[in-house]
């Protein structure tokens, strides 16, 4: 069992290793984030989709020679720097459980220090946080309908130091708003900010979030699932930023320097971070990712967004690469190994009617050796 879950991790790390190297080149020839977005997710599908489908392409086990499949008393005698074929399996045996358990205990070390960490930044914000007032309520819907948003989340403010973000644990979506800035009612920095977390919203990246959450979780050793978290998160933020702007929401100077404000109030000392399965403002927190997002926001033309054709492909790759996920690799069965097997050892070992004769002659001996046993020692007892 141990070796059937390393065989899937192992193909599961070729997959995502090949999956994430071809959307990097689309991602760096196409340059867009609807585009790029799409491919990012599919490399974390992909390791979550589980594997069924068997494909033997390892190398097979190696023979048992003839001699040793007997009743075990046997001895395989190995040439001087030959590897013994039955040490082999001896070594992996130890070494499979132990890289299982690992496996397990990261993953289980990870899930709980994630549980710790959202009910920690739950109970601290339970303290603080309010219903939003009518005038935001207001404000929030009237952006929501330029977005085209048919549903609003739950609008909720709070005096703790945090980025705007949208949250979502199994019942309705809730939209946090840090009371910092609620100074200026009205203002256009408040509504690009509202217009961005509602983009969010509009997008379902709460449930994104529970996507990657689980794939690291679950794959915590692959450094490419944690690669394409963060890929994906930046597409997404990107995403968010073209349909927050190209709803009008406000300009993108203005709305840039808002996000500049969120990422500057964020970064003092008695602000923390949102957990994991959360959505924020401020996205991606690395200086260049936000120099880029920055730049993007005040030199291109976010009212023009990807060709429907051009992204409907991205999304078509997801579904055609998603079968991937579905293969892991195996060594073939004993009936495809004797199929394979080299006409000459074949023939060394003979037909099967000569085997069978074989054994019964190798039996009829050990009862003639046991019966001439047997009479040596009533004529010494005599």
């Amino acid at each position: 069992m141990t070796g059937l879950l390393l065989q899937i991790g192992a193909t599961k790390l070729a997959v995502s290793i090949v999956l994430a190297g071809a959307v990097w080149i689309v991602h760096r020839s196409v340059g867009r984030p609807s585009v790029s977005y799409p491919l990012w997710l599919v490399v974390l599908l992909t390791l979550l989709v589980p594997a069924v489908i068997s494909l033997p392409v390892l190398p097979a086990e190696p023979l048992i020679p003839l001699a040793a499949r007997g009743a075990g008393v046997a001895e395989v005698v190995v040439a001087e720097g030959t590897p013994n074929p039955l040490a082999e399996p001896q070594s992996r045996a130890i070494a499979q459980p132990i890289l299982a358990i690992l496996w397990l205990l990261g993953t289980v070390v990870l899930l709980g220090w994630t549980a710790t960490r959202t009910i920690f930044f739950r109970r601290t914000l339970k303290r603080a946080v309010r219903p939003a007032p009518a005038w935001l309520r207001r404000e929030a819907a009237a952006v929501g309908r330029d977005l085209g948003l048919s549903r609003m989340p739950e609008l909720c403010t709070t005096n703790a130091r945090v980025t705007p973000m949208v949250w979502w644990s199994g019942a309705r979506v809730r939209m946090l708003i840090p009371s910092f800035l609620l100074a200026d009612p009205g203002g256009a920095a408040l509504r690009a900010i509202l217009a961005h977390e509602l983009a969010h919203v509009r997008r379902r990246d709460h449930l994104m979030r529970w996507v990657e959450w689980l794939a690291c979780s679950v794959f915590w050793w692959n450094p490419v699932a944690w690669w394409a978290r963060y890929q994906l998160r930046v597409a997404e933020e990107s995403c968010c930023d073209q349909l927050a702007v190209g709803a009008g929401a406000s300009c993108p100077r203005i709305y840039a320097k808002a996000l500049l404000q969120v990422v500057a109030n964020a970064s003092e000392p008695t602000g923390f971070r949102p957990p994991l399965p959360a959505s924020a403002a401020c996205g991606v927190g690395h200086t260049k990712a936000l120099e880029r997002r920055l730049r993007m926001i005040v030199t291109t033309d976010n009212r023009t967004p990807a060709r429907r054709l051009v992204r409907s492909a991205g999304w078509v790759a997801v579904v055609c690469a998603l079968p991937l996920g579905l293969i892991y690799c195996d060594r073939p069965t004993a009936t495809e190994q004797d199929a394979a097997m080299d006409p000459a050892e074949g023939a060394a070992l003979g037909t099967p009617d000569q085997v069978s004769a074989a054994v019964d002659e190798f039996v009829a001996s050990l009862s003639r050796r046991e019966a001439e046993i047997q009479e040596v020692i009533r004529e010494a007892m005599e």
